[in-house]
């Protein structure tokens, strides 16, 4: 018996691992190795007190400003970049990106310049009730289950040594699809429970 429960902790262990942060990249893009890259993942879909941010850089000393998470809450959080702007601005610009339901809007995606070379990400999500137009909307979608790839505004400005941004969003959809590693901690419980039942038989 305890040979065969030894594999599948193992397997469980494995399957509910948090993804670390170049797993991160190598899931949103597998750029060229000397292409810079920011990466940012907004997780609203699972069962937690709040939302669920990572980020991560390539390389890992691309930003002299950091990142820097804000939670606010269980329904909304956000990434402050700092000294990522190529060029200073003057003043804040937002544009915001919606994801919406049967309901309404059910996710805003705020982009926000901040003078004078500062990036915020921010992504707001519903509780019960739709989200009211945030205007200044450059685009939107419906979401779904999964992780979905925001686009950058039109307009969004060059940054620091010509990287690259990727920023994606899970929502917490409605009788959403168990993820993954869900789906293996539920078959590994299965298959254990599968095991001791063959071993009482065997003994008994």
């Amino acid at each position: 018996m305890r040979a065969t429960l030894i594999p599948l902790l193992v397997a469980v262990a494995l399957a509910s691992a948090r993804p670390t942060y170049a797993d991160l990249i190598d899931d949103i893009v597998i750029p060229p190795p000397q292409l810079p890259i920011i990466a940012i993942s907004f997780d609203d879909g699972r069962e937690a007190a709040q939302i669920g941010i990572d980020f991560a850089t390539r390389p890992g000393d691309l930003l002299p400003g950091g990142i820097t998470p804000i939670f606010g809450g269980g329904e909304s959080g956000a990434v402050i970049i700092s000294n990522v702007l190529a060029q200073p601005i003057a003043g804040v610009r937002s544009s915001n990106f919606t994801l919406t339901d049967s309901a309404g809007i059910s996710d805003i995606v705020t982009c926000r310049l901040l003078a004078p070379t500062d990036l915020v990400i921010q992504l707001t999500s519903d509780a019960e009730t739709a989200l009211a137009d945030p205007g200044n909307v450059f685009g939107s979608t419906a979401e779904d289950v999964n992780f979905q790839f925001v686009p950058l505004p039109p307009d969004f400005p060059a940054l620091i040594q010509g990287a690259l941004l990727f920023v994606r969003v899970r929502s917490d959809v409605e009788g959403a699809i168990p993820e993954p590693s869900s789906l293996a901690l539920l078959g590994a419980g299965v298959l254990a429970l599968a095991a001791l039942q063959r071993r009482r038989r065997s003994t008994a």
